[in-house]
């Protein structure tokens, strides 16, 4: 019990100094660069789902009417 509470004052004292500013503004750059990355290929990823659904719709819609065609002769 007694180490848990050393640890837990260290881990403490450690978050309250000011020297990892820097390293904290890097890692909020990398965060941002990783969002855009991200949003870019949600972007991507729905556009093509769209397309994909459309294509879909289209081909559903010339395979019926093929059928049509083949059941009248």
């Amino acid at each position: 019990m007694k180490s848990l509470m050393v640890a837990l004052v260290i881990i403490m004292f450690a978050g309250c100094h000011d020297d990892g500013h820097e390293d904290r503004q890097k890692l909020e750059t990398e965060l941002k660069e990783q969002r855009q990355i991200t949003e870019r290929w949600m972007t991507v990823a729905g556009a093509l789902g769209i397309g994909c659904t459309v294509l879909f719709g289209v081909g559903v819609a010339i395979g019926s009417k093929a059928r049509k065609q083949v059941n009248r002769i």
